[in-house]
């Protein structure tokens, strides 16, 4: 794989754009669960680079924190404990090994049989609808558990609001790649509209020191917690297929042929178990980093290398961990409601109806005459593309067989071909 070679400090300033259209969702996870938002920003960049190993640095792909795993950690360490649950999130990783095996022995098409999109999709929506209620709390002024209330009631409903409309005005109605951070506008009005009554506590940031060793914190294993959480990892694994599949669309590439999905999948995991060794969030592949890789066009994958290793290196910015954890909890309730719906809305994508079979696509200037077509898996029935002229066909993954004309001359046909 070949790209055009570019000056270094452009491409560091790509990385750095690229990090900050992933940084509001990757730092969120953390202070919503308990966990330290430097670790979060450790274990996704040293989990990119592990990834970026795996795969030989050809997959245009950024890991950041996983929304599917908030509820299930806020329950485990209210439960077994911080060391407790990093043992379950380092099983959870364990069982991305498990599956990737299984594609490098029995294909793809073995996974799409025992998890299809209707057991998956189900999964997804549970995970989002468990998410609703930590976001109500936290909007309330409380904790994530409602247990203790840390901000007066219709203060934190002002400040929570005003973060929920900045982060869906901006989803809605910004262009370009500022549509990509939604979440990260809305932790940034919401932030400055508490400093101005009075919800930050700036002594704690002026005490941090500019630059600290991030707080390591050592997994001890306990098997209720591991039960618990390698059931969750089943939903991120297969979307982690839908993930793969879409930077491929963008970049023109079938990443789940080489370097392989076993490849891709083997990385994610191995990431999401260094993630739980350290005491960060687990890691996934960001579809807001597929997005940004969509409007730039910017498909090098050194990008990414430069992404996690800002990240890195902001890990041990001292005084921007005390600024993170300084965020009202109104502020998190405000932006984890759209959060919460994003990822509701994901759900797995696969290639070909019948896993595991990649066609042809067809080349541009590629002719059928007499033909309608309908693009199964991107159109809704009623977008029909029609070609009776013999128009050139575009942008289809499988090339299509023409039908059988019916009817007198110059009838238009009635079958409709199905393309993938």
């Amino acid at each position: 794989m070949t790209h055009h070679q570019e000056p270094a400090w452009r491409q560091a300033i790509a990385g750095a754009q690229i990090l900050f259209v992933a940084f509001g969702a990757l730092v969120l996870v953390p202070i919503l669960t308990g966990l330290n938002p430097s670790m979060a920003l450790l274990g996704a960049g040293i989990g990119t680079l592990i990834f970026q190993a795996c795969t030989g640095r050809k997959v245009p792909i950024f890991l950041g924190s996983s929304f599917a795993f908030i509820a299930p950690i806020i329950y485990s360490v209210q439960t077994w404990g911080i060391p407790a649950t990093l043992s379950g999130l380092f099983a959870s990783g364990a069982l991305y090994l498990m599956l990737a095996l299984l594609i490098k022995l029995r294909g793809v098409a073995f996974i799409h049989r025992i998890m299809p999109p209707v057991v998956v999709g189900p999964i997804i929506m549970l995970i989002g609808l468990g998410l609703a209620g930590v976001a109500v709390n936290l909007a309330m002024g409380k904790t994530g558990d409602g247990k203790a209330v840390l901000v007066d009631y219709q203060t934190a409903l002002l400040v929570a609001g005003v973060s929920l409309a900045t982060t869906v005005v901006i989803a809605l109605k910004a262009k370009g790649i500022f549509r990509l951070i939604p979440i990260l506008a809305g932790v940034a009005v919401g932030y400055s509209l508490s400093a101005f009554l009075g919800l930050v506590n700036f002594s704690a940031i002026a005490a941090a020191p500019w630059f600290a060793v991030p707080p390591f914190v050592t997994p001890q294993w306990s098997w209720p917690a591991i039960f618990f959480m390698i059931p969750v990892a089943l939903a991120p694994a297969i979307e982690h297929v839908g993930d793969i599949i879409a930077i491929g669309a963008v970049t023109g590439r079938d990443y789940t042929a080489r370097p392989g999905l076993h490849r891709t999948m083997l990385g994610d995991g191995l990431a999401v178990c260094v993630a739980g060794l350290i005491g960060g969030p687990p890691v996934t592949t960001y579809s807001e980093v597929t997005g940004a890789v969509m409007i730039t066009r910017n498909h090098n994958p050194v990008i990414m290398t430069w992404a996690a290793c800002i990240a890195i290196l902001m890990a041990f910015f001292g005084k921007f961990n005390a600024l993170l954890q300084s965020i009202p909890t109104p502020v998190m309730g405000g932006d984890h409601d759209p959060a919460v719906r994003q990822h509701r809305r994901r759900r797995p994508q696969y290639p070909h109806p019948c896993p595991g079979r990649h066609a042809p696509a067809p080349q541009p200037g590629d002719r059928v005459a007499g033909t309608r077509v309908r693009h199964r898996w991107s159109d809704p029935p009623d977008r029909l593309g029609d070609s009776p002229g013999g128009e050139p066909l575009r942008h289809h993954r499988r090339a299509p067989q023409p039908l059988p004309a019916q009817g007198e001359k110059g009838q238009r046909p009635t079958g409709v071909l199905n393309v993938p």
